[in-house]
């Protein structure tokens, strides 16, 4: 469970992250906006027919240093979608696991695979038995077998 916290809490504070990184480029982008809106209507006052009106730097990547932060906002926006959904499957894994231990208690724990899949193990008095008599009885097997062995060879 301190694990799906700690992950929680990580993924909450990139998204904070990400919002902030979003706020920051719309708002220099609305104002990029403006600059641009204010010389094309310069340049129309002055009676010069309408030319095109570039806002520099930028990388060369994108036409424009908008369409750059155009591209950097969808960018913050796919990793903020990504890190949602991841977010919200943590936040159902812990809502589960919450049940579960209220229902079994310490008998209930959530393993987490590689792969970040995870697996719910239930473990109580009962279960611990079968595996002991499943243990005695694969030893059973096994002593069979030298027995069928010997058995075999006598023939």
């Amino acid at each position: 469970m301190a694990e799906l916290k700690e992950k929680e809490e990580r993924l909450r504070f990139l998204l904070s992250k990400i919002d902030s990184e979003i706020g920051k480029f719309k708002e220099m982008s609305e104002s990029l906006e403006e600059k641009k809106n204010a010389l094309v209507k310069e340049i129309s006052r002055k009676g010069v027919a309408e030319v095109p009106v570039e806002i520099t730097p930028h990388s060369g990547e994108q036409e424009s240093l908008a369409e750059e932060i155009t591209c950097h906002l969808l960018e913050l926006n796919k990793m903020k979608n990504y890190l949602g959904g991841k977010l919200e499957i943590i936040l159902k894994e812990e809502e589960l696991l919450e049940e579960l231990k209220k229902k079994y208690g310490s008998k209930v724990s959530l393993v987490k695979g590689r792969k970040g899949e995870f697996e719910i193990m239930y473990t109580d008095a009962e279960t611990d038995a079968v595996y002991t008599k499943l243990k005695a009885g694969k030893k059973l097997v096994l002593d069979m077998r030298e027995s069928m062995k010997g058995l075999i060879k006598e023939e």
